[in-house]
């Protein structure tokens, strides 16, 4: 197994993606411009990352602090010209790079080079903040050093 999608079986969580087509992209100022079949970007899908069926057990053996037993949801975008489902490694290394973001869309525009429009960076924000509520202080430690 990667070492990436490592994090997931160490911290007693597993995915699920679902394939959507009904959403559009966040917002890369490139695909902003141009006609949706010349986007820089692959297939859209939901991705659920949520405690796999013993984690409860464990969680309260372990003193975990309980979090929400349903999961936490975000949209990914795979890369252009890939059509097949996020592996682990690849949803780890997205929430590895998301991890390592300012919680401010404004800072997020500023690193972007002005890549991404507002929504982009915003989205983005939200997913950092909302990541921070849902992983412990060490997940997310974890996450920003792969």
């Amino acid at each position: 197994m990667a070492k990436r999608a490592q994090f997931l079986e160490d911290n007693w969580y597993a995915i699920r993606t679902t394939l959507r087509q009904d959403v559009a992209c966040p917002g890369l100022v490139s695909c902003l411009e141009r006609p949706r079949r010349e986007h820089n970007h692959g297939a859209h899908w939901h991705i659920l990352v949520r405690f796999t069926g013993s984690a409860k057990g464990k969680i309260a053996a372990n003193g975990r602090p309980r979090r929400d037993e349903h999961g936490f949801g975000f949209d990914y975008w795979s890369p252009k010209g890939d059509s097949s489902t996020p592996t682990p490694d690849d949803v780890v290394t997205y929430l590895a790079h998301v991890s390592q973001m300012p919680n401010s869309p404004n800072e997020i525009y500023l690193r972007s080079n002005n890549d991404l429009s507002p929504e982009g960076c915003l989205s983005l924000a939200k997913l950092r903040k909302r990541m921070e509520s849902f992983f412990t202080e060490q997940e997310m430690a974890h996450l920003q050093s792969l």
